[in-house]
């Protein structure tokens, strides 16, 4: 039997904690760093809305699908037209200095 592709890129290690990253007292939420675990979150949540708004203001200058297909299609155009152009001036040049 043949391994699939995952398998055969990178054997992905299995990970196992032996004890729980967050004590449990900190679900409660007396644990005294839950509180300022949930004031680094909010503020990196803030961090992250900031970060993602500046990005997508520079998106305005990209081009979209429809963009990227109107100018295929003309580069298409005038693709074909020069070649139909040169080849019939080369048939031309060709008949006059025949």
């Amino acid at each position: 039997m043949m391994p699939n592709a995952r398998d055969s890129r990178r054997p992905q290690p299995s990970v196992r904690f032996s004890r729980p990253i967050v004590p449990f007292e900190a679900f409660s939420g007396d644990h005294p760093s839950f509180h300022a675990r949930l004031t680094e979150l909010e503020q990196m949540t803030t961090d992250i809305r900031e970060r993602m708004a500046h990005v997508e203001a520079g998106f305005h200058h990209l081009a979209t699908k429809n963009d990227v297909t109107i100018l295929e299609s003309t580069l298409l155009k005038w693709f074909i037209g020069t070649a139909i152009a040169l080849t019939s001036f080369a048939f031309t040049a060709a008949r006059l200095f025949n």
